[in-house]
């Protein structure tokens, strides 16, 4: 038997209003682009609207 496993990344929304943190586009497109090359991690931004 054969495992597979897939990581999922979810950005937080600007909405937490966290002193530190960059605007959620930009950090979902940050991810994106970190993970570009990667077949089993992914990035998902359904908890913004971008």
């Amino acid at each position: 038997m054969s495992l597979s496993y897939q990581i999922i990344i979810f950005p937080v929304d600007d909405s937490y209003k966290k002193k530190d943190l960059i605007e959620a586009c930009h950090s979902v497109e940050l991810a994106r682009l970190a993970t570009d090359t990667s077949d089993w991690i992914k990035v998902d931004s359904w908890e913004m609207i971008c």
